[in-house]
């Protein structure tokens, strides 16, 4: 099989990287090899149907096709656990409920230390989006969009139906009451006159992909996982480059970069590098060297002819923002909802427990069909703990090739007496309250507005945390569950020292510098949270997903780092279908 081999910077761990031909292969479903790692894998040991997922392939990670353990008999429940309550956790149990064939009883469990959200997941801003800070369409994003977007339905669906319901009162209680999505679309504002160049190349390829839509027959589909940015065929990934004038009308109070600014260059957009330019020119001075020079000289011309106010932004049109918390508890009363829906006694439960090794596992004797005492183990289960995950034993074992990074987010608000119509002298900067209707700001730092009363603005980051630190922070996060018995040790807040202060104020004048209005705007807590990145492939930085062990029906998803929320839904459909294929009628 062709490959490279790619050798992360973490713990030396190496990795088998396929080719082009390899990595369409994975993608769709028909092929495995074996890495130079604790994942396994095999080709022609049975299950043929259980796929190999392709962001697995994409990191050299496949899975062992030997047969699982299967149960007996179509009315014999099946038990999945799921171990992590954030966006991978919930979106696996979502997925494992709805692709389990009808007709046999399913009871999951879904296990946290803290509780849900109370990870990295919930300290995130909500910022979902398939694209990259140069306006590229992520390796399979907009799959991935579409995936995240249906997870987001089916949880507002449920938390609609809740408040409709008897538990209205109580869920108001807990704080989810109202929205918790806003459609207002994202923009990115070029930091950089590279960043022009960027967007400008992103608005060509968006207005070439729109023509290529039209033109096509209506029988004619897009290939499945296709990147080219800014299709014109979804409403999902649509993107528009906005000029300097533009960017101000659409935030009033935003702040023009430097080099927008200072009307940098010239009004061309830039060509692209041809077969006389001057990567062809350089190519050949001495192989690979001579190409990177190339590339760099090539970027740098482009640069210098872009038309910086004229390509001062990007429109991402439905971009979303979304509470995270609140969405992911939306999303577990799906899951409740779809396990009654079932009809055959299908139960969604939540633990509130710790666990150390997947070994040790075992389904509860009640109210799950099993009979008192039975030493049965979970049919499935699925690791999606985030940074913690190496806190239980046999995913330790593995020696992921994952860096721990914490980052702290500042929950911002209007001072209080300015009214949400409230403007400046020169009424059009809001005093009181983020413009109504415009989108919210990424970058960095990022500003996610989460209706016109309240900003979440992220964030710093901190290397060299470890799994049980990552844990501990779990248990101080705001969405920490309470439970019977323990000693209450849960702050609501991070955990902030001299450092940490530091670094929030120092994201704190970064955003005030990109949104004018904020500097009148307080802070009302920090969030901590604590996220595990993956290594950097030929694709980007793209989650780890496959077999904790060869021959288990354990599962692993890791390393989301700051994609978790555009790729969890994708995740978990993958490793939903891959679980239960050996459970599905021949």
């Amino acid at each position: 099989m062709l490959g490279t081999s790619y050798r992360s910077g973490t713990r030396g761990a190496a990795w088998r990287m396929p080719g082009a031909p390899a990595l369409a292969r994975a993608a769709r479903g028909c092929t495995g090899f074996r890495p130079r790692h604790a994942f396994a894998c095999s080709r022609g040991r049975g299950v043929a149907s259980a796929p190999v997922p392709a962001c697995a392939a994409a990191h050299g990670i496949g899975h062992d096709a030997a047969a699982l353990p299967s149960s007996p008999g179509g009315s014999v429940p099946l038990h999945y656990a799921v171990v992590g309550a954030g966006l991978a956790g919930l979106a696996a149990a979502w997925q494992l409920l709805k692709r389990t064939p009808r007709g046999r009883p399913v009871h999951l469990h879904l296990y946290d230390a803290a509780g849900i959200a109370a990870g990295g997941s919930g300290a995130a801003a909500g910022l979902l989006h398939p694209y990259s800070p140069r306006g590229k369409l992520l390796w399979r994003g907009q799959e991935a969009m579409d995936e995240a977007l249906q997870l987001v339905a089916a949880a507002e669906a449920a938390h609609a139906a809740a408040e409709a319901g008897p538990s209205a009162q109580q869920l108001a209680g807990a704080g989810g009451g109202g929205p918790f999505v806003w459609r207002d679309g994202l923009v990115r504002s070029a930091a950089t006159i590279k960043q022009s160049a960027d967007f400008a190349k992103a608005g060509q390829a968006a207005a070439a992909a729109a023509a290529a839509a039209r033109q096509a027959p209506v029988t004619q589909k897009p290939e499945v996982g296709s990147s080219v940015g800014g299709s014109g065929g979804s409403s999902s990934t649509r993107i528009r480059v906005l000029s300097a004038a533009e960017l101000e009308a659409l935030v009033p109070g935003l702040q023009a970069p430097a080099h927008v600014s200072a009307g940098a260059a010239s009004t061309t957009t830039p060509p692209e590098p041809g077969a006389e330019g001057p990567l062809a020119a350089t190519a050949g001075m001495n192989g690979v060297g001579g190409n990177r020079r190339a590339r760099r000289a090539a970027a740098a011309a482009a640069t210098t002819t872009v038309d910086a106010a004229g390509n001062a932004g990007l429109l991402i049109e439905a971009g979303l923002v979304l509470d995270v918390g609140r969405y992911l508890r939306g999303l577990w009363l799906a899951c409740q909802a779809e396990a009654t829906a079932r009809g055959d006694g299908s139960t969604a439960q939540l633990r509130l427990q710790r666990v150390t090794s997947l070994e040790q596992m075992r389904p509860c004797p009640t109210a799950t069909g099993l009979e008192s005492g039975a030493d049965s183990r979970y049919d499935v289960v699925v690791v999606a703990a985030g940074a913690a995950a190496a806190t239980i034993l046999e995913v330790a074992a593995l020696s992921l090739p994952l860096q721990l990074c914490q980052g702290l987010t500042l929950v911002m608000s209007p001072p209080a007496g300015g009214g949400d119509d409230a403007a400046g002298r020169d009424g059009a900067v809001p005093s009181g309250g983020y413009p109504a209707g415009a989108p919210s700001l990424l970058g960095q730092p990022y500003l996610a507005a989460q209706g016109r009363r309240q900003l979440v603005v992220g964030a710093t980051k901190a290397y060299g945390w470890s799994p049980d630190q990552a844990l501990a922070a779990c248990c101080r996060s705001e969405y920490a569950a309470a439970r019977e018995g323990d000693t209450p040790a849960v702050t609501g807040e991070a955990t902030t020292g001299p450092a940490e202060q530091e670094a929030v104020e120092v994201l704190r004048a970064a955003a005030c510098g990109v949104w004018r209005p904020l500097s009148a705007w307080q802070i009302d807590r920090v969030r901590e949270g604590v996220r595990a990145l993956p290594p950097r492939t030929q694709h980007g930085s793209l989650p780890l997903l496959g077999r904790v062990a060869p021959s288990s029906s354990w599962w692993l998803v890791a390393g989301l780092g700051s994609r978790g929320l555009v790729y969890h839904g994708w995740l978990g459909r993958l490793v939903a279908e891959a679980a239960v294929a050996v459970f599905e009628a021949p």
